[in-house]
């Protein structure tokens, strides 16, 4: 993996700001990936397309940086596990959101 370049990060974090402000503009709504799986999975192909997107651009960035993330302390149910935790969370803090905003 290549070292860090704090510079490059730097940027990088200033320039997430532009695809989130038109997705916000667009959308109403920020890249949230466990939002864009779920409307995948519904069937629609603007979120098929971003997260077909999302996979390919690390699969590219793997192949061009040539080394290969260990995960061997990690099992894939237990990552399985963490990412249903982490979108069942998002659906229960979006819907109580959204509930308290018609009940007050």
């Amino acid at each position: 993996m290549a070292a860090p370049a704090p510079l490059n990060s730097f940027f990088g974090g200033l320039s997430i700001s532009i695809p989130v402000h038109t997705l916000t503009l667009l959308n109403g709504s920020v890249f949230g990936i466990s939002g864009y799986v779920h409307r995948a999975t519904r069937g629609s192909t603007e979120a098929m397309t971003a997260v077909v997107g999302l996979i390919c651009g690390g699969i590219m960035i793997g192949l061009y940086e040539g080394d290969v993330l260990e995960f061997t302390r990690f099992s894939l149910s237990n990552l399985a596990a963490s990412g249903f935790l982490a979108g069942l969370g998002t659906k229960v803090c979006a819907t109580a959101t959204i509930n308290s905003r018609f009940t007050t």
